[in-house]
């Protein structure tokens, strides 16, 4: 007999050990934090988790995210998808939430049927959101990485740990994200909570900051680096590549063995995806993406 119990982020130390396996790496932070409303419903056969779906954001009235709708193979063909899916979303209805975006890692034997499972269930043909590119770091050699990391920074620049940014800077920095001056996506202020210190940078000219390289602890061996933003007019002159060097070299003297770089496909830059498919992608040790759907709730 199966059954299903709901539970509140942040999870206890307990119920993170028994849940996390049933949850993808780059979302089990959802079940720590708490400044983002995350509900989880959790299916147990006999006593032990067997499935699991987290909503975010979701005691906003206007847009919420479903991640990690997941059901153990051997427990498929149950039904169990199906009444997890519509846990979240009667608590999201419930909460007057419009509309709400589905995200999932891709599986290409798993394509046609997700897709029959979405529509079944009134949600949209799905898209690619993010592109996923896991490196050990003890042999990521890619030429470009020395290159760049040996060639220093014009002279009004310089780079500090983000942990030394100024207060006012920040304050400046949350004013400029408010008037939507940077995409939410590489914001240095999303998952805060998470951010690493150890290779977490700023980017200076004079004394206004122009750029950051912000990577966040997933996991206690890898660091996701996602946030990377330089202002327009720097974009074509390597100081990008040079910040993004340096963090990197940051990890590689460290003991953490492992790096996410996440990108999204909708938010990032032309020239961003075409180094991501040339110089990043020949030497991850795995390869992956993330899909999404979007379902609009009546009112």
């Amino acid at each position: 007999m199966y059954q299903i119990e709901k539970f509140s982020a942040p999870l206890s130390q307990k119920e993170m050990k028994l849940f996390e396996s049933l949850v993808d790496v780059r979302d089990r932070h959802f079940l720590k934090k708490s400044e983002q409303t995350s509900q989880i419903w959790v299916a147990f056969f006999q006593g032990k988790p067997v499935g699991i779906v987290i909503t975010v954001n979701a005691e906003s009235p206007f847009y919420s995210e479903i991640h990690s709708l997941f059901v153990l193979p051997e427990h498929r063909s149950q039904n169990l998808g199906s009444r997890l899916l519509l846990c979240a979303e009667n608590y999201l209805k419930e909460k007057a939430c419009k509309y709400s975006t589905l995200f999932f890692r891709h599986d290409q034997d798993l394509a046609q049927s997700n897709e029959k499972f979405l529509a079944r269930h009134g949600w949209n043909k799905s898209t690619c959101s993010n592109l996923l590119y896991l490196f050990h770091s003890s042999i990521f050699n890619a030429p470009w990485l020395q290159l760049f990391y040996d060639k220093p920074l014009p002279s009004q620049f310089r780079e500090v740990s983000w942990k030394q940014v100024k207060e006012k800077d920040r304050i400046l920095l949350q004013a400029l994200e408010k008037e939507n001056a940077f995409p939410y996506y590489v914001s240095p202020f999303r998952d805060e909570q998470f951010v690493e210190p150890l290779n977490s940078l700023a980017l200076y000219k004079d004394e206004e900051v122009v750029g950051w390289m912000i990577t966040h602890r997933i996991l206690p061996h890898m660091i996701r680096y996602q946030a990377f933003f330089v202002e327009k007019q720097f974009q074509h002159t390597g100081i990008p590549m040079k910040i993004l060097c340096d963090s990197i070299k940051l990890q590689i003297g460290s003991s953490v063995p492992y790096a996410l770089a996440e990108i999204n496909v909708s938010a990032a830059e032309p020239d961003w995806l075409r180094f991501a498919s040339k110089r990043l992608a020949p030497y991850a040790q795995a390869r992956g993406f993330i899909r999404q759907s979007w379902k609009q709730f009546s009112a």
